[in-house]
């Protein structure tokens, strides 16, 4: 099938986007921290929980998304990464280390109690900027593929939501679901100006313009 012809206004709001970002990502390598400072941002993302509260093991299954592990409390030892403790306990001392632990534990005689957590979203800046990243790229991966599934088969918008589910393990309570999901595509084509391809920050060009957002919603368009 002919590929469909991207409106030029489109194509300038998209490479406009790109450049936006090409910025951006030099401002953020310019400005990157030191590698001792990334170094001991990594060996706190390892040790922070296990630090303070050492007997509380991670879940089994944890979904991180940049955000610190989930802990679930369950009596017992807890092994710590050496990597990281023998380089937290150099950089800061191993009795401050010690006092760090005792501080954090939940039996102690310390005056003060520390207490770790995932920060709320409400209590960024922005709200958590990097969480709404993710869920729009979902969308977009959404999207994308039931108007790939569309103009490569032919079926119709409904049927192109359910195949889009499946391959992309979607587990929706109804129909109506995929297409609120579709709905939330839609409105973010519209904000940015044209559609997004998944693979953008890779160097995918769009595939598709915004006229085809209303595509086909039954059969009897295909007659």
């Amino acid at each position: 099938m002919k590929k469909p012809s991207i409106p030029p206004v489109e194509m300038q709001r998209f490479e406009l986007q790109r450049s936006i970002g090409e910025m951006t990502a030099r401002y953020v390598s310019d400005t990157a921290a030191p590698a001792d400072i990334q170094q001991f941002e990594t060996d706190f993302a390892a040790l922070a929980f296990a630090i303070i509260a050492p007997s509380q093991p991670r879940t089994a299954k944890v979904r991180e998304r940049g955000a610190l592990p989930q802990l679930k409390r369950v009596p017992g030892p807890r092994r710590l990464s050496f990597g990281p403790l023998r380089r937290m306990a150099k950089r800061v001392g191993p009795r401050a280390l010690r006092y760090i632990m005792k501080v954090g534990s939940d039996q102690s005689m310390e005056y003060f109690r520390l207490e770790l957590r995932a920060r709320l979203d409400k209590e960024f800046p922005q709200g958590n900027f990097y969480k709404r990243l993710g869920e729009d790229l979902d969308v977009i991966r959404f999207g994308h593929a039931v108007l790939t599934i569309e103009r490569d088969t032919g079926v119709t918008r409904g049927k192109a939501y359910e195949i889009a589910a499946q391959a992309m393990t979607i587990k929706a309570a109804s129909g109506r679901s995929l297409e609120r999901e579709f709905q939330r595509f839609k409105r973010l084509c519209r904000r940015i100006g044209y559609v997004p391809h998944p693979l953008q920050s890779m160097g995918s060009r769009p595939c598709f313009s915004l006229n085809d957002l209303d595509g086909r919603t039954s059969a009897k368009s295909l007659k």
